[in-house]
């Protein structure tokens, strides 16, 4: 029969393998989440003058991904 000193714990008793899988189950429930819950949309602005990101409608269309929101601005008097 082996001498008591002899016998190891088991590696599931012990802490250092404990702490693994609390890293790794935190890091599981973070990749689930992030795959949850969609990013937030963009809001982008179109106008012919001032602090607009775009000029035309259909360039800022063409660089907007589904769900984003497209804000057209009214033009200066005598420009429509």
């Amino acid at each position: 029969m082996a001498a008591l000193s002899q016998l190891s714990v088991p590696r599931f008793y012990n802490s250092n393998n404990n702490q693994h899988m609390k890293i790794t189950a935190i890091l599981t429930a973070m990749v689930v989440l992030a795959c949850c819950f969609p990013a937030a949309a963009a809001t982008y602005t179109v106008g012919e003058t001032g602090g607009y990101q775009f000029t035309t409608i259909q360039a800022a269309i063409n660089w907007a991904a589904d769900g984003d929101v497209v804000q057209v601005y009214p033009a200066p008097i005598g420009k429509i």
